[in-house]
Formats: C-alpha cells, structure tokens, sequence
C-alpha cells in the first residue's frame, strides 16, 4: 500500500510540474491571484418579503416572511484573471419564527407563526480590483432554489396547534451583492459582503387541516437582505504564456 501512495503523489508532483513546464496554472500553489478559489461564508439573513393568510371568512394576517434568520454559503470560482471570476454557489438561509398580525380583527385572540428556509444554488459572476490588500467587488448570480413555508397556529383560538400552509416549491433566484475583501501575499482572504436575495413568486398550498379550518394557499416570493463575512483561499498560479 505504502508503495502505490508514493507512486501517486509522485505522479500527481510530475503532473503539476509538467503543467507548469508547459504553461500550465500550478494547482498547489498558493497566491493573491490563484486560478481557483474556495469560499465558505456565513451571516445574517432578513426577510423583506410578505404575504397574507387569508381564510374563506375573510379573516385576514399579512406580515413578514419570517424573522431574521441566518445563511451559510459554500463557492467556488474560476478566476479568469485578476478581475474576473466565474463560478457556482450552494447556500442555505432559514426564516426564524415570526408571529403573524391579524389583521381583519386585531381584538381576535388568534396567534399564527411562520418561518421556512431555502435551498439555493447559483452561477455567479464576481468582478474585483487587482493585488492584495482591501479590494472591492461586486457579485451577480442567477440559480434555482427550494423554499419551504410552514405557516402554523390554533384555530380557533385556544384550540389545538396545527400546520395550516406547509408546502415547498421551486424555481429562478437571483443574487447582487457588493463588498470588499482583504488579501494576503499567500493567497487567502477574508471578505464581507451585503447583499439581496430574490426568488419568484409561489403559491404554498394548505394542509388539510388547514382547508378544513377554512384557510387559502399563500403567495409570496422569498426576498431578503444578506449580510455576511466570508474567509477563504486561491490556488493555483496564473497561467504562464511564453
């Protein structure tokens, strides 16, 4: 066994070398302006989206998409040169829970919750000023993603507690942010960023027990204001033309 793991690292080494001789990026090199680079990320997400819950008496609660929840990120980009990098995001943001305002009949003792999160991935597209030290940048993407909704509460009021919307629905997302990073000589970085979060609108359909209370399917996109910190590294040396 020993004798096949030097066999492989020797011939993983001869590789790199041989990229290097022919021009070739250095995958294990470390630096400012590495081809590769690897990010994870994690922050504060707040929902700005709303929707209303509506019964078939007329009942009415609209508010938030949820509280201010928390997102966490994992990218990886290709840089194609000091300014541009193109790439693919995962991220997973969840919707704390936040109490619903009745508001057809604010005298109603009638406590509803929300709260939900969100499966996205992305293609993303970062442009940044060059060299190390604190570098500006801006971030674009466009993806797909997986809401899921879970409307709850006791109806009517001091019943039991049930779910009356818990449904998840796909579709296009997109993302813009901007923020700034600092490098260092040996390639990693920490950066921090603000940004928003759009997905299409959805319809979330009731449970039963939330059709036999009477309760319709809610609409709402899912946007949200991101602010997170991000470490991470490149590797790889730019490419060498001769």
């Amino acid at each position: 066994m020993k004798y096949l793991l030097g066999i492989l690292l020797t011939s993983v080494a001869l590789c790199a070398q041989a990229q290097v001789d022919s021009g070739l990026s250095n995958p294990f090199l470390l630096g400012p302006d590495g081809r590769h680079e690897l990010n994870i990320s994690g922050g504060l997400f707040r929902p700005i989206s709303t929707f209303n819950l509506q019964r078939t008496t007329g009942f009415t609660a609209n508010d938030r998409f949820g509280r201010t929840g928390y997102m966490f990120a994992l990218d990886y980009l290709i840089n194609l040169n000091q300014t541009v990098a193109l790439g693919t995001e995962w991220a997973y943001v969840t919707r704390e829970q936040q109490q619903i305002t009745n508001v057809y009949d604010p005298s109603l003792p009638f406590v509803t919750r929300v709260r939900g999160d969100s499966n996205l991935i992305f293609g993303l597209v970062r442009l940044k000023s060059p060299g190390t030290g604190f570098r500006p940048h801006v971030t674009g993407g466009v993806g797909w993603y997986r809401t899921r909704l879970n409307v709850y509460g006791a109806w009517p009021a001091g019943g039991p507690e049930a779910s009356f919307i818990n449904d998840a629905k796909t579709g296009l997302a997109w993302t813009l942010r901007t923020g700034f990073e600092y490098t260092n000589p040996l390639g990693s970085f920490i950066a921090a960023d603000l940004g928003y979060i759009r997905t299409d609108t959805k319809s979330y359909g009731a449970t039963p027990a939330g059709l036999a209370s009477g309760f319709l399917p809610v609409n709402s996109a899912g946007s949200g204001i991101t602010l997170t910190a991000r470490v991470g590294i490149r590797v790889g040396s730019p490419r060498v033309d001769n």
